[in-house]
């Protein structure tokens, strides 16, 4: 009974009938994006419940980075020894970094004694232990991210950029408890290692997660995918502030970064708040991790003395801007280079050949050698063996004046070499970090990039900072006279500030977040002037070299692409449907030809459809099939093959749960299914006509009725497709219907975010062969005169 025959379907007999369907439990599906214009409307849940959300996350978040800075800072330096000191002496944030000279004890000290002092014994006992424990650390590391949360890598903001923006990828499992803990216990791995990866990134996923859990928790189903969102946001600021101390920062690093549904004064008040109370929480933690005596503003804090930078400084400070848009580019290119799939086979074809082991786990072979070599980069240099963040601390600050073996240990690492042997170091410190940094965040571990960009932008900073107080000393001798490590008018830890954020913007493409985050971290006042030189000489040569920063190129290049494997069967390969136009520039708006809209979109005649009166009813095995046989997450409505009047709009997730609300869940094979659903009285009665004939002609057949979504805002086939690509960006749309022109009840075509995204990422290049004297055609003169005139208007916009 069933018409194998029919053009309705192109069935891959190969495929397997779906077995009953399930019914999911979120409200969307993975890969999918959710409606905002429903969202939108969602009736309000009280401030109560949505600020108690904000505020026990900003709490949760405070003591998770405490916790993570203590274990990570502890383990990292338990690699190179142990501070026995008084503790109001040292900080156990930082101890290698602040622990007195005197009182730190490597393990060749503290096993050889009185042998220490032969440094060619520390190669046989202090390089074992210094590389055996980072690998147990890295191993550790992959382990927890490979095998329980695969999600639970790399920095986590590209997901959240994607998630903020309406996505839901794979929301339940990527912000889960089980992807929370084992980011945070990877991240700890990952820094204790020594890998050059930072911890800043990760923690704006781990506040993410926190918060999810929380919503879950509070709101349960009254919740709403939208409010999530907007909560989101304000976790993603949290995180930054708490990694970086910068609330204000954080709050502005969201707001350039993150494409948000909500209004902009909304989600600043949300993120400063939280953000507030949970570094609050983390000040006043660092009383029970700090000495008494130890205040670590005085190694973070930068201090120039009564002298402030001079004009001709503002050379060597464009030079530092120039070299983090460069650094950028570099980075994010190498990045995509080493992170490529057939770069990564290559790699593991050559670690499967020499250590005999299967591809499944040669990835762990891969951050075996990495970590090794990382250790073997570090080991020489006692600055290069502390972690990134105590190592940046120490770029940061000036040389001291006292007897530098009276102090810590960190005032030896910087100052007890010559000019020319720091210089030497540092480079050395820069050259080989940039590489290890750019294979390491390819390597799928927990771990960031803010760090190290600040931490390779400080290096050069410093370097340069080095080279321009030489040259000073050779211009005019007499400075040297006045010049202290307080008021020297060239000072190599404020060149080392700028450097770091030069190198930030280059990598993030982000300005005014990057100047405060670097004002409120160091207290730079009187160089803001310098650091915004620097980062808007970085940004204008970086949006030169490149379009994309790191998180977009990502985005771009490696998401859901056709060979991704960590996606779910919706919109497979269709790119990541981040639709962002409007704030696009007047030069990249002008590369869109004025051409319709159906020279882009999904011919009736090409489009996969759900039809209301098909020649002959579904049945089952043919409707799973079907169903089974694309990536799309939903069809258009209409009546049938011949007939393309359009109803409406259902997702594949509508049709399963109206069959099994309809037919039960134990479902026979042989079942033959039709649908119905609400429609214009004019055409009730070829419903009940078509209702008639299929139960005359067939047995048993089922009438499914569908909840279909309304098309009521649709355009037609002449439409502008510049005009539907704003409509699109403007209200956040997922599909629209395109009607023929001249009959708004017939389909003539479909096109969806995604389709328009990849246009706009591929900056229109499919469409330039297209004329614009095509857009005209079916036009009446007062048609033209109207369009003519739009499109003068838009030259007007474009020239102001």
């Amino acid at each position: 009974m069933t018409n194998t025959n029919s053009p309705l379907f192109t069935i891959r007999h190969s495929l397997p009938p779906k077995p009953p369907y399930q019914i999911p439990k979120a409200t969307y599906e993975d890969n999918t994006y959710i409606d905002w214009m429903k969202e939108a409307i969602q009736p309000p849940s009280g401030s109560l419940k949505k600020w108690s959300v904000l505020v026990l996350m900003a709490i949760a978040v405070g003591y998770m980075t405490v916790v993570i800075d203590l274990f990570s800072a502890g383990l990292n330096d338990f690699k190179i020894g142990i501070c026995f000191s008084k503790l109001d002496r040292w900080s156990l944030l930082s101890p290698y970094l602040t622990c007195p000279s005197e009182d730190w004890y490597s393990w060749l000290r503290l096993l050889a004694g009185d042998l220490s002092e032969k440094s060619w014994l520390s190669f046989l006992i202090d390089l074992p232990i210094y590389i055996v424990s980072g690998s147990i650390f890295i191993l550790a590391a992959g382990y927890l991210t490979y095998k329980k949360a695969p999600l639970a890598k790399q920095s986590g903001i590209p997901e959240i950029k994607l998630i903020v923006a309406g996505l839901n990828y794979h929301t339940s499992t990527y912000l889960g408890t089980q992807a929370l803990f084992v980011k945070a216990a990877g991240l700890v791995m990952v820094v204790a290692s020594g890998l050059w990866l930072g911890k800043e990134g990760p923690l704006a996923h781990v506040a993410c997660s926190i918060l999810s859990a929380l919503f879950d928790r509070i709101y349960g189903k009254d919740g709403s995918e939208g409010l999530r969102r907007e909560l989101l946001v304000a976790a993603t600021a949290t995180g930054i502030a708490v990694a970086f101390n910068s609330p204000i920062g954080g709050v502005l690093f969201v707001s350039e970064l993150l494409q948000s549904y909500f209004s902009p004064m909304k989600i600043m008040w949300n993120s400063f708040v939280a953000a507030t109370i949970a570094l609050v929480v983390v000040f006043g933690s660092k009383a029970f991790t700090e000495g008494t005596n130890f205040h670590e503003g005085n190694l973070f804090e930068v201090l120039f003395g009564n002298f402030s930078w001079l004009f001709t400084e503002t050379l060597p400070f464009i030079f530092l801007g120039l070299a983090g848009g460069l650094f950028g580019h570099v980075y994010t290119q190498l990045y995509l280079k080493f992170e490529n799939k057939q770069t990564k086979n290559r790699v593991w074809n050559i670690f499967s050949s020499m250590s005999g082991l299967l591809q499944t786990n040669i990835r762990y072979v891969e951050i075996l050698v990495v970590a090794m070599v990382t250790s073997l980069f570090t080991f020489p240099l006692s600055m290069s063996k502390m972690s990134l963040e105590a190592y940046l601390k120490l770029l940061f600050t000036d040389c001291p004046v006292e007897e530098v073996s009276t102090l810590s240990q960190a005032t030896n690492f910087m100052c007890d070499s010559s000019l020319a042997i720091t210089g030497l170091k540092l480079s050395y410190i820069f050259i080989g970090g940039f590489v290890l940094s750019a294979y390491s965040y390819g390597l799928s571990l927990p771990g960031g990039i803010l760090m190290p960009s600040l931490v390779l932008g400080g290096t050069l900073g410093r370097l340069v900072g080095i080279l321009s107080r030489a040259i000073q000393s050779k211009i005019n001798p007499s400075f040297l006279a006045t010049c202290t490590a307080k008021s020297c008018i060239v000072s190599p830890s404020a060149y080392a500030v700028v450097g770091a954020a030069a190198f930030m913007t280059g990598i993030t493409k982000l300005t005014v977040a990057v100047v405060v985050i670097i004002f409120e971290l160091t207290g730079a006042l009187t160089y803001v002037v310098p650091i915004m030189v620097a980062v808007m000489t970085a940004k204008v040569f970086n949006d030169w070299l490149s379009e994309h920063n790191i998180y977009d190129a990502w985005i771009v290049n490696d998401f859901n692409t056709k060979d991704s494997a960590e996606l779910s069967e919706y919109n497979l390969g269709k790119g990541d449907g981040l639709l962002k136009f409007g704030p696009m520039t007047s030069e990249f708006k002008a590369a869109l030809p004025d051409i319709l809209v159906s020279k882009t979109m999904v011919p009736t005649n090409r489009l996969r459809c759900i039809f209301l009166y098909p020649e002959a009813p579904y049945s089952l095995p043919e409707l799973y099939a079907y169903l089974s046989d694309d990536c799309h997450e939903g069809y258009p409505v209409i009546a049938n093959e011949h007939d393309f009047t359009l109803f409406g709009y259902v997702t594949k997730k509508t049709i399963y749960e109206s069959i099994v609300r309809t037919v039960g869940s134990s479902q026979p094979l042989a079942l033959l299914v039709s649908f119905r659903t609400k429609i214009p009285e004019q055409m009730i009665g070829r419903q009940q006509d078509y209702e008639k004939d299929i139960q005359g002609r067939y047995e048993g057949v089922d009438l499914i009725l569908l909840d279909l979504e309304p098309t009521a805002l649709s355009a037609h086939s002449k439409t502008s497709l510049k005009q539907v690509v704003e409509i699109f960006d403007r209200l956040q749309l997922n599909s629209l219907m395109i009607n023929e022109y001249g009959n708004t009840t017939k389909l003539s075509g479909f096109v969806d975010r995604f389709i328009l995204a990849r246009l706009v990422h591929n900056k229109f290049v499919s469409l330039q062969h297209e004329h614009e004297s095509e857009y005209l055609n079916g036009y009446g003169e007062e048609e033209t005169e109207f369009f003519h005139h739009r499109r003068d208007r838009e030259s007007i916009e474009l020239i102001s």
